[in-house]
């Protein structure tokens, strides 16, 4: 849990937001959009970037890079 929270840590500062956002204070995406004045396809990007970002830095903690 602690690597997750580096890594979360370590995204853009508006990736990281919405993330935080989503799953730690549970917000729709429609709250999120509203919250940093954005469209909810912005908000849906933003938090696709998050997951893909969080799978490859688990990739490569798995293959020991």
């Amino acid at each position: 849990m602690a690597w997750l929270k580096q890594f979360v840590a370590s995204l853009p500062e508006d990736v990281r937001r919405a993330f935080t956002l989503r799953k730690v204070y549970g917000l729709s995406y429609p709250q999120i959009a509203a919250r940093l004045d954005l469209t909810i396809a912005d908000v849906e990007n933003l938090l696709t970037h998050a997951v893909l970002k969080i799978n490859e830095g688990l990739d490569a903690k798995k293959s020991g890079s």
